[in-house]
């Protein structure tokens, strides 16, 4: 299971116990979305910097799980940066992911 608190980044739970596997903060002042891809490879994380300024980043889920509860976060394979006269506060996976 993969959530995010606004303030503090992303968390992902084993949900067959309940155990913290990984966390990673991101950069910014809220982190506003995060989502698995369809093929559970992938996930994307939605944020907004200080500058109001919104992004999209996709991670892969193998580098996340093997980054485990360490500061900051593992690298992300895109980054995506919002259009300047609206913000993201929501994206979604096509069918193709």
């Amino acid at each position: 299971m993969f959530a995010t608190a606004t303030t503090k980044g992303i968390k992902i739970f084993d949900c067959q116990n309940g155990d913290l596997k990984a966390e990673m903060t991101m950069p910014g002042i809220m982190t506003k979305q995060v989502e698995l891809s369809f093929s559970d490879k992938q996930f994307l994380v939605v944020y907004e910097t200080a500058a109001r300024e919104t992004f999209i980043r996709v991670f892969n889920t193998a580098d996340a799980l093997a980054w485990g509860k360490k500061e900051g976060c593992c690298e992300c394979m895109l980054e995506i940066k919002g259009p300047k006269d609206h913000g993201v506060n929501n994206a979604k996976w096509g069918p193709l992911d």
